[in-house]
């Protein structure tokens, strides 16, 4: 155990996290989604939804930046005829800007463009979350730029 380690921080997602090189990516899915038949590396954090999990992430990770990506952070777009939870865009969107107010925002990809997404992250971590479209890839920066 050590001091002032979020919850839904896990050995094993530090691992992943840790194990990241500059521009790779990993997925956080809802409970909903097919993370074994899309994944490299596959873990499951059950007992968390994607807001609490992104923000013990983002807490360590470092978002890719404007100069090597447009958007750092991909999440699925509602497929026409069917809605998203009314406070779910808020959430995430509040977790992005409290660990990095300049991330530049969220490219929003069609339903089987993110799918093949996954398929080529680093890793998949599927959540307890059942909020459809709840579905968020993060693209890993520099953690020292100035190097």
């Amino acid at each position: 155990m050590l001091k002032n380690m979020p919850k839904a921080m896990t050995p094993e997602i530090m691992t992943f996290l840790m194990e990241m090189g500059h521009s790779d990516e990993i997925a956080l899915v809802d409970a909903h989604y097919p993370g074994y038949s899309n994944a490299k590396r596959f873990y499951r954090a059950t007992g968390v939804s994607i807001p609490e999990l992104l923000d013990a992430i983002l807490y360590f990770f470092p978002l890719e930046t404007k100069l090597f990506a447009e958007k750092p952070a991909f999440m699925m777009e509602v497929v026409k005829g069917d809605s998203m939870a009314p406070d779910l865009m808020g959430e995430i969107e509040a977790v992005f800007k409290k660990h990095a107010p300049d991330y530049g925002g969220i490219q929003k990809l069609e339903r089987m463009e993110f799918v093949e997404r996954t398929r080529n992250a680093f890793a998949i971590i599927s959540t307890g979350e059942t909020r459809k479209y709840s579905n968020v890839i993060l693209t890993k920066g520099l953690a020292f730029p100035e190097f």
